[in-house]
């Protein structure tokens, strides 16, 4: 069903903050309070796509609209260099105290994971052209929810193992890396349910990471990673957990590599980013 215009432009701005977002994050290493920024946009334009399920959730999506439409201008405002973050850090932090406070009243209306999925449109990944004189790890949006706790984990050698489990989201992955001094390197993140384990071994010899691709939506009121794939030089993994949900990809520029992971984490997978270097 068609948005109303006033959902339409609150969507629009949503949007244009994201790509501005996701070429900062691109192009350079972002401050926490950008990667902050970043989650917070895409629970609103998750929040603006799943209103459009039931009759109420229009309605609803109607009357926050402006608000929404708002603070997106503003963050576009903040992130152009109109404003610039690096001098002017308090209106970057304000801005968020004021998404983080929105979002705290509209997950109150968000509708139940029981109810049909929505076909979602794929959300818009800029084509950016890479400076070729960036030669150090490039961070790549978490996409996702913003609750739980900041996590990474740098490969510092060659990516070895991932263990996911899921049911209808992710709970947990599992990472292991072979480190170049022979030692191995582990990291587990995510909630301890899940009623389907699976493991993915990689030979770092001949096989390398090169895209994450995950879909994320609402699940009992919070937004999570409904599902997640792992594409390597070699073969596909997955999709692992409920295919429903927005969906995006973190592919590789050519010539460049995945050299790490990040993201958000609690009693669920919330949000997952990745590393890479030219």
């Amino acid at each position: 069903m068609k948005m109303e215009p006033i959902t339409e432009n609150a969507m629009a701005a949503v949007s244009a903050a994201l790509d501005v977002a996701t070429f900062n994050e691109e192009l350079h290493q972002s401050s926490s309070l950008e990667d902050e920024l970043l989650i917070e946009l895409t629970w609103l334009k998750w929040f603006l796509i799943d209103g459009q399920r039931t009759p109420e959730g229009r309605q609803r999506a109607e009357i926050w609209s402006p608000a929404i439409e708002r603070l997106a201008q503003r963050a576009v405002t903040i992130q152009s260099g109109w404003v610039h973050v690096s001098s002017n850090p308090f209106g970057m932090a304000d801005l968020l105290t004021n998404l983080s406070y929105l979002r705290d009243k509209l997950q109150l209306c968000v509708t139940s994971a029981s109810s049909p999925a929505p076909k979602d449109p794929e959300l818009p990944i800029s084509s950016l052209k890479i400076p070729k004189q960036i030669k150090e790890n490039i961070k790549v949006a978490a996409w996702g929810g913003p609750g739980g706790k900041r996590w990474n984990f740098k490969f510092d050698g060659t990516l070895k193992q991932i263990t996911v489990a899921n049911g209808e989201v992710i709970d947990s992955l599992h990472f292991t890396s072979l480190k170049s001094d022979g030692s191995l390197k582990t990291l587990k993140i995510g909630g301890c349910g899940g009623y389907r384990t699976s493991q993915i071994n990689i030979d770092g010899t001949v096989e390398k990471l090169t895209q994450i691709s995950r879909t994320y939506g609402f699940y009992t009121h919070y937004v999570v990673i409904r599902s997640i794939t792992f594409r390597t030089t070699l073969t596909t993994y997955g999709p692992y957990g409920s295919s429903s949900g927005a969906p995006f990809s973190s592919a590789m520029h050519k010539g460049g590599k995945i050299v790490g992971l990040h993201g958000r984490a609690g009693q669920f997978v919330d949000a997952v980013g990745v590393f890479y270097r030219l």
